[in-house]
This record gives C-alpha cells, sequence and structure tokens, in this order.
C-alpha cells in the first residue's frame, strides 16, 4: 500500500491533469445534453470508451494528457471488444450479488411494521455499498490487467496462473455468415 500510494504521489501532476480536463470534458458534455441529448449520448458513450485505458496510459507510460489520448485511442482499436465483454461481466456479477438486497427489502415489506422495514432497507443499503466498493475495486484491477495485457502483451505477475490471452484475446476474422 504504501508502495503504491507513493507512486500516485509521484504521477499527482498527471493524475491532476487528466482531472482537470475529465472535468472540463463533463462540463461541455452537460452543456450538451442540455440542448441535443441524442448528441450527448453518442459522445458520453465516445468519451467512455477513449477513457477506459487513459489513467493506465498516463500512470503507467507517464505521458501527458495529449500523448494519453493518442496511445489510448491505439489500444482502445485493439482491446474494445475485451472492454465491452468485461464491462459486461462485471455488470452481470453486480447484479447477482445485489439480488439478496432486494429479497430482503421485498422480505421487510411484506412483513409490514416499521422497524422491520427500515432494519431490511439499512442491511439492504450496506449490502449494496459493500458491492459497489468491490465491483469498482475489480473494475480498475480488470482495466489495469487489460492496459498491461494491450500494451505489452503480458500478464501481470499478480494473474500468474490466469492465461489471460484466453481472456482478452481479439476476435479471430471470421467468413461471411449466411
Amino acid at each position: 500500500m504504501r508502495s503504491a500510494l507513493a507512486e500516485a504521489r509521484r504521477r499527482l501532476p498527471t493524475i491532476l491533469a487528466w482531472s482537470a480536463f475529465a472535468s472540463t470534458i463533463a462540463l461541455i458534455m452537460q452543456v450538451i445534453d442540455r440542448r441535443v441529448p441524442i448528441i450527448s449520448l453518442v459522445l458520453s458513450i465516445s468519451w467512455s470508451c477513449l477513457s477506459y485505458l487513459m489513467l493506465p496510459v498516463m500512470v503507467f507510460e507517464g505521458v501527458g494528457v495529449r500523448e494519453g489520448v493518442r496511445r489510448t485511442k491505439a489500444l482502445f482499436r485493439a482491446t474494445w471488444q475485451q472492454e465491452v465483454v468485461g464491462t459486461l461481466r462485471l455488470g452481470v456479477v453486480g447484479v447477482v450479488l445485489m439480488i439478496p438486497a432486494f429479497i430482503l427489502v421485498v422480505f421487510g415489506l411484506a412483513i409490514g411494521s416499521g422497524p422491520a422495514i427500515l432494519l431490511a432497507a439499512a442491511v439492504a443499503a450496506l449490502w449494496i455499498g459493500l458491492c459497489i466498493l468491490v465491483l469498482s475495486c475489480l473494475g480498475n484491477v480488470f482495466r489495469v490487467a487489460l492496459y498491461q495485457y494491450a500494451a505489452t502483451g503480458t500478464t501481470p505477475p499478480q494473474f500468474a496462473g490466469l492465461d489471460l490471452s484466453r481472456a482478452l484475446r481479439t476476435r479471430r476474422a471470421r467468413g461471411p455468415r449466411f
């Protein structure tokens, strides 16, 4: 933990530059959303795709925002399928993990007493918060592993027993389907 914080401190100017850039883009997209929502949707999806690997690129490669955008575009072209599949898989895991919270709330409502409803809602809120925290961490770990595999072709040492080349492989071109 100490080494990770020291590295983050060393890269603080880069992280702050990215934060300022991302905040500016978010403000611009809010203005566009108020005027032309459909264009905002397209820009929002594009921005999400472009920025997915931006922070790992900037931190691990030590580049600024401009070079980071260029490098991220290249990595995105190579890994967009893995980004989508990985994000969807984590989303499915999140939905499955949150089912007990919804069942608990329904059970509390079925009992009908105020304290039971309150207790069920509180426990469900804590569970959902924990799920969101864990999924956020898993998403960031996936993002860094995907970045390292896309940038170097090697799996991170922490994934030594796993074959990421199968999990993160690009699809081969297929012949026409009829």
